[in-house]
């Protein structure tokens, strides 16, 4: 990314997204200056529930209550909005950039979904109520947590099997 800082930062319905400099707030999302003056404004229908950047750093993908938007880094405009269903929250992208895993909190189960068309190519249910999603380097273990019943729970995305939780 040749000496550009890029970070995501998720919370509570409001996303923060640095992209060389630049802040941007959601919804409405709002690319600001150092000195804080809006720039651009990306409008979003929904409070925000997670986001995450793909691995080259030129989209960014939003998880919001039933959906998720996909963002163009560069210009902060909306390429494509799929239904994902139930409340997807902490999203994380494969080491290529081809799957997005999110923690569906309102249905106890995980789902992976095509960064390319928004297909979902499957869902394991994992009961609970799953809240972070963190995935090994390798892109196979994804490591999520539960509040609910106060665990961590390790799956095999390669198996869609649950190893440890």
């Amino acid at each position: 990314m040749r000496g550009r800082t890029r970070l995501l930062l998720p919370g509570l319905g409001l996303l923060t997204l640095l992209v060389t400099g630049h802040a941007v707030t959601s919804p409405p999302s709002q690319a600001v200056e150092p000195d804080a003056r809006p720039t651009h404004a990306v409008s979003l229908d929904r409070a925000t529930t997670g986001a995450v950047l793909s691995p080259d750093g030129r989209r960014a993908y939003v998880t919001t209550r039933g959906a998720v938007v996909t963002l163009d880094t560069t210009n902060l405009k909306q390429i494509s909005r799929f239904r994902s269903g139930g409340l997807p929250l902490a999203p994380t992208v494969s080491p290529r950039g081809t799957r997005l895993y999110a923690a569906d909190a309102a249905n106890g189960r995980v789902l992976a979904l095509s960064t390319k068309d928004g297909r979902r190519e499957w869902t394991v249910t994992i009961g609970g109520a799953p809240r972070t999603a963190v995935l090994d380097r390798n892109g196979v273990l994804l490591y999520l947590t539960d509040t609910t019943r106060d665990l961590v729970i390790v799956l095999d995305t390669q198996h869609r099997q649950v190893r440890a939780g």
